[in-house]
Order: C-alpha cells, then sequence, then structure tokens
C-alpha cells in the first residue's frame, strides 16, 4: 500500500495505525508529526507565513482568495512518481489543506487513478468514524475499530470527571485578526467537560462581534489560533490586551485566560483531540483534572 496524506489529522491516524513505513507523500504540515525522512511533499503553501503576524496572514489569505488562487501548490510531477495507492484529502477549508476540487484536478493525469478519501468532520463522533475510515482504506480496519474505542473509553472518563462541576461559559478564540470563535469539533470538545462555548457545533469558525463575546460573558478565554503552537499563540494572546473588547470579559478581570498549542491539539481532526479534550478539562476545572493535559500543551496568561 501506498498513501499519500494531504491533511495532518490522517498523518496522524495513519501513524497511529502502525502504517507509517506505507506513507509515501505528505504536506509541509505533517512534517512535525512524521518528519520528512524518505517522504515526499506533495503540497507546500503558495507563501510561507513564517514570521507574518496573524493580521498579515489574514490579509495575505484574502489577498489569495481575491486573485482566485488556492493557498497552496500542488506538486503534480511528484504525485505521479509517488503512484499513489490512496490520497486523504479534507473539504472543510481550504484555508486549513487542499480541498478535493484541487486535488481531482492534479490526480487526473494520474494513471491508475489512487483511490481517493474525503475527511470531513464535524464533531468527535465524527472524527472517531474517520479514524475508521481511514483505517478501512489501508485494510486496517480492526486496528480503526480499536483506535476509536479507546478515544472514546477517553474522552467518556474525562466526561465523568467533569460530572457535577460549574458549567463554564468559554469563548475559545480561533483567530486574532479578526476575532473568529470556535468551529466544528472544538465547541463539542468544550461541551465534553461542562463548558459551553461561544462557538456552534458543527458549524465553521466565524469572525464574531464585540456584543455577541460582551453577551456571552467568558467565565474562561482560550486562546488558540489555527496552526499555531504554543509559544506563537501567546505571542499573539499578549497583542489582545490592547483590545477593550477584551480586557473587559470577566474572563480576564479574573486572570482566566490561556493559550494552548492549537496546532497539535485542536485545528487537525487527528487522534490528538483526544489529548485537546484532556487541556480543556484542566483548564476549565483545575480543582478536579489535574495532570492529564501533556506537558507544554496550554500556559496560563502571565497578565
Amino acid at each position: 500500500m501506498r498513501i499519500v496524506s494531504l491533511v495532518p489529522g490522517a498523518t496522524e491516524i495513519v501513524l497511529r495505525l502502525g502504517a507509517v513505513d506505507e506513507l509515501v507523500g505528505i504536506t509541509y504540515a505533517c512534517e512535525d508529526l512524521v518528519g520528512r525522512g524518505n517522504r515526499k511533499l506533495v503540497v507546500k503553501p503558495r507563501v510561507d507565513t513564517e514570521g507574518m503576524s496573524a493580521r498579515e496572514i489574514n490579509q495575505m489569505m484574502n489577498e489569495i482568495r481575491q486573485q482566485g488562487l488556492s493557498p497552496y501548490v500542488i506538486d503534480v510531477q511528484t504525485l505521479k512518481e509517488l503512484r499513489p495507492d490512496v490520497v486523504f484529502c479534507q473539504s472543510l477549508c481550504e484555508v486549513c489543506a487542499v480541498i478535493p476540487d484541487d486535488i481531482m484536478e492534479a490526480l487526473a493525469t494520474l494513471s491508475p487513478r489512487p483511490r481517493v478519501v474525503d475527511l470531513h468532520p464535524h464533531d468527535l463522533n465524527d472524527i472517531m468514524k474517520d479514524v475508521v475510515k481511514v483505517a478501512s482504506a489501508i485494510g486496517r480496519r480492526a486496528e480503526g475499530e480499536e483506535l476509536k474505542s479507546r478515544m472514546s473509553s477517553e474522552i467518556e472518563s474525562l466526561m465523568r470527571l467533569t460530572v457535577g462541576t460549574e458549567e463554564k461559559r468559554t469563548f475559545f478564540i480561533e483567530w486574532p485578526e479578526p476575532a473568529f470563535c470556535s468551529g466544528h469539533w472544538v465547541p463539542d470538545m468544550i461541551s465534553r467537560v461542562n463548558g459551553i462555548d461561544l462557538g456552534e457545533l458543527g458549524k465553521p469558525s466565524r469572525p464574531v462581534r464585540e456584543d455577541e463575546v460582551d453577551r456571552h460573558s467568558p467565565d474562561v478565554i482560550i486562546f488558540g489560533p489555527c496552526g499555531f503552537n504554543l509559544n506563537r499563540a501567546m505571542e499573539e494572546l499578549l497583542a489582545l490586551y490592547d483590545k477593550s473588547w477584551f480586557t473587559r470579559q470577566p474572563a480576564v478581570l479574573a486572570g482566566e485566560v490561556y493559550a494552548v498549542d492549537a496546532k497539535r491539539y485542536f485545528s487537525s481532526h487527528g487522534v490528538s483531540v483526544v489529548d485537546g479534550v484532556k487541556v480543556l478539562a484542566e483548564i476549565l476545572h483545575p480543582r478536579v483534572v489535574k495532570g492529564v493535559a501533556p506537558p507544554g500543551s496550554f500556559m496560563r496568561s502571565p497578565i
């Protein structure tokens, strides 16, 4: 089996299923998970965002879309050379990864045509179903069912720990400039550990108005810009203290503001969402949940 993964979540699932040696092609966003090794990069960003602020990245993405371009460039020649049996992609967000229309155009010249598996989860249950979907596509369904069962069991354990705790109003900020609420599976992750987020379960993240945030009156603010690691998130978080809409929130006044490693635990729809739920449980209910979050996964704001 020759596997090409164009979405980090699928790459992580493939790794957890023990099929790392069958993974021949990845995107630049998968390198932190699996390393390059002998694998080929088949997708690269059109513009290198390293060192750019969140505002600059948002402006750049808007300009690319206005030109009718994709944020990513597919290396069709490398795809041909890899001769994949299966290609994993996603249809949730064109900002996050290559979407099916793009990849189908690129694959049209390949012979034989590989199987294309499109992942588009909207909540945690969908992500766990995708684990089995990926496993079935690479001939490892039994392993996928077992992995799904372990993920479900861990989440259920966290839910039991937080039963009876005070429900926390949460504002998970998925992008700062402009401010976006969370979307898709993140509100579900928060609800599983007795939190209620400003974002809507199963719906895409979206820009929010100041009055929406005021009405929600968050007890806790969690800052996890899509694709940012913890250090980069903390840098951007500190800039929000210059915004009046931010500093007047109850969470800020109470010192309940946290940065998280969104790139690893929230942005991607892979197995690590379970660790993301652990992070949330520990942030929202520290009196009853301690020491379950991975080291270096979150940090309280120093302000």
